[in-house]
């Protein structure tokens, strides 16, 4: 008896009310359910409008289980490329290929990626274990076409990527690539061919306009090349990188007013994008605005120490505030960074739309110098040891004469004299990787 009263008290419910508490039940799982989803497609259609920063916040709100799973997680490593965040897509594509190994969906923007960042070593192991997965997946051809880029051998990645086009037809990041490395070898019908291929299969895929346009810029049909470029815009328009290509074009085409607000507007997307700033120093210097330029390369300097035709740049400042002796030590700086004057016949301003692939498929005519090639996220390599006018605390002028004591004569006459240095105009878009996008 005293068993008995110890038990709980058995509570018999009847077959209706059963019936009730498990639809209940399967009413909450189903409610639980259709949320997860409903905010799986919030930040999904952000991606897919290319909202970068939005997207990514909405992933990382999702319950952790689900943000390690490999769709979120290779949705967020995309917006990050989009972005231009190339060393947290990388992040992220890591965590993907540890999630499903043997998946390659979208692995093309993953290569594209350490494309950017300059990772021989990394990118050639991701092509040898994507082609050892799968063959028949443009992904893994893309990654070797790529490799192959990536060590300007453009006739290689032209085949490799040939052969992504040809075992996945549907696939446009692969014909964006190999057009940007029928840019490389100055093949442009080709490459308008590829493109167009690209926009046939998807029609908003914004790299494949900014390809048009790059081809059209180096045609000189810049009416045609804006054109193409707002294309472009109108699919991504938080890209800062064809903010500033549309920027060059409106310079090219005498807008120059435009051409500032344009890079000013690229500015307050990303402040410390070396290719805007640059070109906005650039047409400040073409406005007569020496003053208002030295302002922007001051802050450009330190984010890209070894890019000789930004000392370039500041030395046609101050040649032309009448200050000779600044302008003579950065010129000897720009001539023993590129003894051949080859930066200044080449373009300052990278393109970095999106890896290889506009970037994808790194290409490049003759590639700008890491620091501006690279996303503003990209340290680009050791720094230069070259010393900066604010280095210590003795006065400009003492510390102007102590550099130029360090410099050789005969070197600071040539820089003084070199036309290559002080004359030829720099063409920020001539040599644009076409994979900057």
């Amino acid at each position: 008896q005293q068993h008995q009263q110890q038990q709980a008290p058995v509570i018999v419910l009847s077959q209706e009310e059963l019936s009730r508490h498990a639809l209940s039940i399967q009413k909450q799982a189903a409610d639980g359910l259709m949320c997860l989803l409903r905010n799986i497609g919030a930040a999904y259609r952000l991606l897919s409008r290319y909202n970068c920063q939005g997207s990514i916040d909405g992933f990382l709100s999702l319950p952790q289980h689900q943000v390690e799973t490999h769709f979120v997680l290779r949705s967020i490593a995309k917006a990050h490329f989009h972005a231009n965040d190339y060393q947290a897509s990388v992040r992220y594509f890591e965590r993907v290929v540890a999630t499903a190994p043997q998946l390659v969906q979208e692995l093309e923007f993953y290569s594209t990626a350490l494309w950017h960042l300059q990772r021989e070593v990394q990118l050639s192991a991701l092509a040898q274990e994507l082609v050892g997965i799968s063959r028949s997946k443009a992904a893994s051809w893309c990654a070797v076409g790529n490799c192959f880029s990536l060590q300007k051998e453009h006739d290689a990645a032209i085949k490799f990527l040939s052969r992504a086009v040809q075992v996945e037809p549907e696939c446009p990041y692969a014909y964006t690539l190999l057009g940007h490395e029928h840019i490389a070898t100055e093949e442009m019908d080709r490459a308008l061919g590829c493109y167009r291929n690209a926009i046939r299969i998807s029609p908003r895929h914004y790299n494949a306009w900014y390809g048009i346009g790059l081809v059209l810029y180096k045609q000189e049909k810049f009416s045609h090349a804006e054109y193409h470029f707002r294309k472009a815009l109108n699919i991504h328009p938080n890209s800062c990188i064809l903010l500033c290509h549309i920027a060059v074009v409106q310079h090219a085409l005498g807008k120059s007013n435009a051409s500032l607000q344009t890079l000013s507007k690229a500015l307050s997307l990303e402040p410390n994008n070396a290719m805007c700033r640059y070109n906005r120093a650039s047409v400040y210097l073409d406005l007569a605005q020496p003053s208002t330029a030295l302002q922007d390369l001051t802050i450009l300097q330190p984010l890209v120490p070894k890019e000789a035709n930004v000392y370039l740049l500041i030395g046609r400042a101050h040649q032309k505030l009448g200050d000779t002796l600044l302008a003579q030590m950065n010129f000897a700086w720009a001539l023993d960074l590129d003894p051949k004057g080859a930066a200044a016949g080449a373009g300052v301003a990278g393109a970095v739309v999106d890896g290889a692939g506009v970037v994808a498929g790194g290409v490049s005519g003759a590639p700008l110098p890491d620091h501006l090639n690279h996303s503003p996220n990209s340290t680009g390599g050791d720094d230069v040891s070259l010393v900066s006018l604010d280095d210590t605390g003795e006065s400009e002028h003492h510390h102007q004469q102590q550099q130029l004591q360090q410099l050789d004569d005969e070197q600071l006459q040539q820089a003084s004299s070199s036309p290559s240095l002080q004359q030829q105009n720099v063409d920020p878009v001539q040599q644009m990787p076409p994979e900057a996008l």
